[in-house]
């Protein structure tokens, strides 16, 4: 899947040039006019003599404000390895934090916290010294509302519009819609794989028929990933169907559901950072058993077929691993290998077959391999 820069935060954007210059000139004047307004208020006999000896420290603290608010944004990035607080808190403050009650909640602490720092040190810095001790709390809290980063607070939506190539401009596409269908389908993970594609909206359910060519080993993760992207995406599709080298591969919405719990309800980011979990960047993906995520650990493939497991006289192989290499992932933790899940009757025969898993079996008395279709 292809990243989407279409809503970068806005504050990232303020701290690096050429917007750096712009918002310094900006902070510069506001410092200037709350000087002014400053000393109106405070009723100074020479208000140039107080301009002169406080706009560079007004300046420097309206920096300071802006740095201290970027770092409350990072912090908050810090932690978007935990599902809850990508969901709830860094993706609202990427697109519009006003629209989450956690996401606001953290944008009014910051900016009192900001507000309440910047207004202690310029009475502390500036105000202390000068004009009528009645007027001082006056003109702090006027000095301080001038130079707060307001920009800082304001959505990336407000400024940053999304191309029509960008995936989240496209939930809530219908299938019929074959213009959308199109731009969503530049946008997955196989795009350059993709050789045609079909839409199947005469009976439900709505089915995807995918077709692929030239495709690398390893591809379970893509095509899970790309059909969570079109499950979340695409309004009325209930089925994936993946076709490569005559074996046909299908991902129906209740298989995704599994997964993400209401994948309609998942945001694109939680579904990137699902599939950008280090297991999944370290080892081969073989895809669902349960509620577990099964990963081939093997570094080398091997030629033959591995017995993985043998039960009332069938045995059950596995191509391209070692059995002992292939374990059970959950939460990106690993629990298990797959052969000690079998023998701990952690799992059974009929959940290996109804998963993902690629298998063959064959009886004590069978002389082919009989090859379950995934």
């Amino acid at each position: 899947m292809k990243k989407n820069y279409a809503y970068l935060p806005f504050w990232f954007l303020l701290i690096l040039p050429p917007l750096v210059l712009l918002t310094g000139i900006m902070n510069f004047v506001m410092c200037v006019i709350a000087l002014i307004i400053g000393a109106l208020i405070l009723k100074v006999s020479d208000p140039f003599s107080v301009y002169y000896k406080n706009i560079w420290k007004l300046f420097v603290l309206s920096i300071l404000g802006g740095f201290l608010t970027a770092s409350g944004y990072g912090i908050a990035e810090c932690f978007r390895g935990n599902k809850f607080i990508l969901k709830n808190l860094v993706t609202p403050l990427e697109y519009n934090p006003y629209k989450n009650v956690i996401s606001f909640g953290y944008m009014i602490f910051l900016f009192v916290l900001i507000f309440f720092i910047l207004y202690m040190l310029i009475k502390r810095l500036i105000v202390k010294n000068i004009g009528l001790e009645e007027k001082r709390k006056m003109a702090s809290f006027i000095l301080t509302l001038f130079i707060m980063p307001y920009l800082f607070f304001m959505p990336s939506t407000m400024f940053i519009k999304p191309n029509k190539s960008n995936l989240d401009d496209f939930i809530g596409t219908i299938m019929k819609d074959k213009t959308s269908i199109v731009q969503i389908m530049k946008n997955l993970a196989l795009t350059e794989n993709i050789s045609s594609y079909t839409l199947v909206t005469n009976k439900e359910p709505y089915t995807l028929h995918i077709y692929l060519e030239d495709i690398e080993a390893g591809f379970i993760k893509n095509f899970e990933m790309d059909a969570a992207t079109i499950f979340l995406v695409i309004k009325d599709v209930n089925e994936v169907v993946y076709h490569l080298n005559g074996i046909t591969y299908t991902y129906d919405i209740n298989k995704i559901n599994s997964i993400f719990g209401n994948i309609k309800k998942t945001s694109l980011n939680e579904l990137q950072h699902r599939y950008g979990g280090k297991e999944f960047k370290n080892y081969v993906y073989l895809g669902r058993l349960n509620d577990y995520d099964v990963f081939d650990e093997s570094e080398f493939c091997e030629e033959e077929i591995q017995l993985i497991h043998e039960y009332n006289g069938m045995h059950y192989y596995m191509s391209c691993t070692k059995p002992e290499d292939i374990k059970l992932y959950k939460n990106g933790l690993r629990i298990m290998s797959l052969q000690d899940a079998l023998k701990k009757e952690k799992i059974n025969t009929d959940d290996l077959l109804n998963s993902d898993l690629i298998i063959s079996i064959t009886g004590d008395e069978e002389d082919q391999n009989e090859s379950i279709d995934k």
